[in-house]
Formats: structure tokens, sequence, C-alpha cells
């Protein structure tokens, strides 16, 4: 779907032109619907990092340049990813809802599901990143 018919540098016919470009549309839903699948689903986040590595890889490869980690900033798609994770964590310390003020008509029950839902996602964000880290799609100054 991202990468359409184009061939990667390590297969016959590949040509380092036309320059290699990504629909930014869809690599926008690929990046949100992975993101948000890894942030619900803890237990396959190491599944959602592997899917992440794999298309910065082809990415590089189509572009022609080597999956390694020299090139991983030429990887728009790496770059999307971290720019959503990092809108995300700001999401959640800017407009959280335990820093919410308790609405009147909530009962407690309410408010303590919403403060669980609340951690279960800052939960998946924080496993989420820490596999990218293993991936060494995220390095240690963005961590």
């Amino acid at each position: 779907m991202l990468f359409g018919d184009r061939i990667q540098k390590d297969e016959e016919g590949f040509d380092s032109q036309p320059p290699f470009e990504l629909d930014t549309e869809k690599q926008k839903v690929v990046v949100q619907t992975v993101f948000k699948k890894a942030q619900s689903e803890h237990l396959y986040a190491s599944f959602y990092s592997d899917l992440c590595a794999a298309i910065v890889r082809m990415e590089l490869l189509m572009k022609g340049f080597r999956p390694n980690r020299s090139n991983i900033r030429e990887c728009h798609f790496r770059t999307e990813l971290l720019n959503y994770c990092k809108e995300s964590f700001e999401t959640f310390l800017v407009t959280s809802d335990f820093q919410k003020k308790k609405n009147e008509q909530e009962s407690e029950e309410d408010r303590l599901e919403r403060e669980l839902r609340t951690k279960h996602k800052l939960f998946g964000n924080i496993e989420f990143v820490g596999e990218l880290y293993k991936q060494q799609i995220v390095t240690d100054f963005v961590i």
C-alpha cells in the first residue's frame, strides 16, 4: 500500500531515478493506525515495532540506501512515526485525564475507569516506544 510496485535496491531492475516519495496521506494513516493499535494492544507492541522496522528497511532500500543506523534519518516513515509518538506524549502531559477536575455528574467509578483507560494508553505508548528503541528506530537522544 505504501510502496506500490517500487523495486528495492538489491532487486533486479532497481533504478534510483526518479526520486522515491511515499504518499503522505497513506503514510499518516498507517502511522496512526499502527500507533493506536500498539497503544491499546500491549501484547502486540513487539509485533508492531517489527512491522515498523520492516517498513523503515523497505523505504531505505527503495531510496537506494543501506538499511543501517547511519541512514535511518533518510526515512520519512520513521520521522512521521516519531512525530506522532511525540504528539501523543505531549497530549498526555498537557490534557491528561488525571489532571481534569472531577465532573459534578461523574461518579467515582466513572472517574476511576477514565483514569484506568488513560493509564492503559500511556503505558502502551511507553511500551511501544521501548520496542522501537530495541529495533533501533528510536535513538538514545529521543528516549
